[in-house]
């Protein structure tokens, strides 16, 4: 697949987004990652660089947490649209 399709020319694409842009980023930010990713690297940096990121690993998960322990990601979706809404309520 590899040699057949753009797959690795759109994975190295960033269209500018870097770490300096990263920054300015001033939306809240929900950062879910397996803690068996190969991408906590990309974790660390997001986390490291986003203003308002609300960063969790999720456990025994790789990349598809989704699959993989689908009641914790639902469970730390819920609990960040609940904050967000609260947030938004008191004006925060």
């Amino acid at each position: 697949m590899l040699d057949t399709t753009t797959l690795v020319q759109d994975y190295e694409r960033t269209d500018g987004l870097n770490l300096e842009t990263i920054s300015t980023i001033s939306q809240q930010v929900l950062l879910l990652y397996g803690s068996k990713s190969h991408y906590l690297g990309t974790y660390e940096a997001l986390r490291t660089h986003l203003p308002n990121v609300n960063a969790h690993l999720i456990a025994d998960s790789q990349h598809f947490a989704v699959v993989e322990q689908p009641a914790m990601l639902l469970e730390h979706v819920n609990r960040f649209l609940a904050d967000t809404l609260i947030a938004r309520e008191h004006g925060t």
